[in-house]
């Protein structure tokens, strides 16, 4: 379990995360729509839209084509379509992002 003083704060959304419920794998291809209220963690490719209760990674290796909502969002690998998250989205320098960004709060990784 992370604890922290109360002097310590987190730069990165992934230093609070305790876990990830959902993992689409880097040989995998997900198709559709889809909803949770966990953190997911893409490696593999989604094709279609999602709106998700926490927090969703798309690592280097992980490719998203469609509309992605999420409370945070972390991009590492390849997005094409409209991104909107409700706190914050990181974007990582391995990313490749054609389509719009949409946060109260955007963190670029130079």
């Amino acid at each position: 379990m992370l604890t922290l003083k109360k002097s310590q704060t987190l730069r990165r959304t992934l230093d609070s995360i305790i876990r990830f419920t959902t993992s689409i794998g880097e040989n995998s291809v997900f198709t559709g729509t889809f909803s949770g209220g966990e953190n997911i963690v893409v490696r593999g490719t989604v094709q279609g839209e999602s709106n998700v209760q926490g927090t969703v990674v798309i690592s280097e290796t992980g490719r998203w084509h469609g509309s992605l909502s999420a409370d945070v969002v972390i991009i590492g690998g390849m997005i094409k379509g409209h991104v909107q998250a409700r706190e914050k989205i990181e974007v990582l320098k391995t990313a490749n992002i054609e389509g719009n960004l949409q946060s109260p709060s955007i963190a670029i990784e130079t």
